[in-house]
């Protein structure tokens, strides 16, 4: 690579270099978008492949070309039913839990914690409920799922939290910031 080259390369700006790009045009397709076409260093012709390559993924992972949306509808409706009655027997068990046993949680009580486990069974390990943070449906192959966020204070560090996601009432994710 000669000197003109690299001088070129360090005057263009991170946002509009190709890894940038394509990679918003992988992980966040809308914004991609945005960004290819606000790019001039991508010419016509691929900016208008790349769209149409990145648009039909866009229909497609949002469920748009789905016709069996009013059985998913329906499953998550179910799906809403099962956790709202979890939920509301978790809040019975968990006024039955030992004094001890505080809703705050430790970081023994996260590690405990696992994948496929219910909003009940983690209730049950903490000693109280959290705080439902959001709640969307989304559509995942054909089917739309009900997804959750939940935080929890934690024990340990100032600002010591756990963050737990359901899909359709079963953890899927859970991450923790200072626990001890």
């Amino acid at each position: 690579m000669d000197q003109t080259e690299e001088e070129e390369i360090k005057k263009v700006a991170f946002y509009q270099r190709y890894w940038f790009v394509l990679g918003f045009l992988v992980l966040l397709p809308p914004v991609g978008l945005l960004l290819l076409w606000l790019n001039k260093r991508f010419n016509l012709a691929v900016k208008i492949l790349l769209t149409i390559i990145f648009g039909y993924w866009i229909v497609t992972l949002f469920g748009y070309l789905n016709n069996s949306a009013t059985r998913s509808q329906m499953t998550a409706a179910a799906a809403r039913q099962a956790v709202t009655e979890q939920k509301a027997a978790s809040e019975q068990k968990t006024e039955n839990v030992a004094a001890a046993n505080t809703p705050e949680v430790t970081l023994a009580e996260y590690s405990k914690i696992e994948p496929g486990m219910t909003y009940d069974q983690i209730v049950a390990i903490i000693g109280g409920s959290g705080t439902l943070s959001y709640e969307f449906e989304e559509t995942f192959d054909d089917k739309i799922c009900l997804i959750q966020t939940y935080s929890f204070k934690g024990i340990g560090d100032e600002g010591a939290n756990v963050i737990l996601s359901f899909q359709d009432g079963i953890l899927s994710m859970k991450t923790q910031n200072g626990l001890k």
